[in-house]
């Protein structure tokens, strides 16, 4: 006898499993940045970027799955998953100064095109 078990994920909305994104991911981006600083063969932008460019995979993926199971949310899941990012980028006065400015925007170009992705090939889907 099959049991069709569905996770809780699949009871959240899209905008609610963009703001879990946005939140986890700003954890993991503190831990994350807090293990590359201390390890000693790294210089400081060689650890940084690195811990960048998980955050920017991990937030892309998260776009590209939630708009492929809601393909309508493309239009706000980039906004919310990258909601850290956003507000940083608005109260934070030196963003736009040092080089903070390009690392969000790469992770917000791959959000975009990870949401969109995952739009195309959701819509197929249905």
């Amino acid at each position: 006898m099959k049991t069709n078990k569905k996770s809780f994920l699949t009871s959240i909305p899209a905008w609610g499993l963009s703001l879990i994104t946005a939140f986890i991911t700003l954890i993991l981006i503190f831990f994350l940045a807090s293990f590359f600083g201390s390890v000693d063969f790294l210089n400081n932008n060689t650890g940084e970027i690195i811990v960048y460019l998980i955050y920017g995979i991990l937030i892309a993926s998260a776009s590209y799955f939630i708009c492929w199971r809601d393909p309508k949310s493309y239009w706000y899941v980039p906004i919310l998953c990258n909601i850290p990012g956003i507000i940083s980028a608005l109260v934070e006065p030196s963003f736009w100064i040092t080089h903070m400015w390009m690392l969000f925007s790469a992770v917000w170009v791959l959000s975009i095109a990870g949401a969109a992705l995952g739009t195309i090939i959701g819509r197929r889907r249905k």
